[in-house]
């Protein structure tokens, strides 16, 4: 595990941590030779590339879902109203319109 902690106002010093015997052990990387800090920094890139991948992940998968249950809402909306319509649909059923006057007619 890769870590800053953040000691209020100070500069966050850089932690590495793992598990030995069961306990955790953090080291503190400003301690690592300069090829250890590029890899602990890596560490660190790699992390939070991988918090936003996954949270872009779930973003698409949530699009799919989104896009497929459009589509067959929509299909099924053209099933029933384009493809499988009755004729007592297609007719004009009349409508009563009242004009500005208050009067109604028959259309």
């Amino acid at each position: 595990m890769v870590d800053t902690k953040d000691n209020s106002n100070e500069n966050p010093t850089p932690t590495f941590s793992y598990e030995k015997d069961g306990e955790v052990v953090e080291v503190d990387a400003n301690t690592f030779s300069d090829q250890g800090k590029i890899q602990f920094a890596r560490v660190l890139d790699y992390q939070k590339d991988l918090g936003q991948l996954q949270g872009a992940l779930i973003k698409v998968q949530l699009d799919i879902d989104d896009n497929a249950n459009n589509t067959e809402r929509r299909k099924k909306w053209i099933l029933d109203n384009e493809i499988n319509k009755t004729e007592e649909e297609t007719e004009v059923k009349e409508a009563e319109v009242v004009d500005e006057s208050g009067e109604e007619t028959k259309q």
